[in-house]
């Protein structure tokens, strides 16, 4: 085997153990259940390019804050609200609207240059 081959491979199971802690300590953090639609933020999976009058293209990817601040169910929040109405976040969107409590977020535009993607 080339020294080339062999580096590539233990880069490979850098990158897995680097993605394997990202996901771990997501999953561990305090960003579990969504209280409700009104308190979670949203993102796009895919990226996209916008092209402007003059030609110029631009990658972007896009992302979504609530106004009203993002907010989680704590562990036994989860366990009472879920057992009770698994369909609390879509009852909460319902009753907000009909109180006037219309759900507002800003949309956020990541944008990169082509020329950079592969940096």
């Amino acid at each position: 085997r080339s020294q080339t081959a062999h580096f590539r491979n233990q880069l490979c199971v850098l990158v897995l153990v680097v993605l394997f802690w990202l996901q771990f300590t997501h999953l561990l953090d305090d960003i579990g259940v969504p209280l409700n639609y009104r308190h979670m933020e949203g993102f796009g999976v895919h990226t996209f390019m916008l092209i402007n009058a003059a030609g110029k293209e631009t990658l972007v990817k896009f992302h979504w804050k609530p106004t009203c601040g993002v907010k989680c169910l704590l562990e036994d929040d989860i366990i009472q609200v879920g057992g009770s109405n698994h369909s609390h976040a879509t009852q909460d969107l319902y009753d907000a609207i009909a109180a006037g409590d219309y759900p507002e977020w800003k949309l956020f535009i990541q944008t990169m240059e082509p020329a950079d993607q592969d940096k």
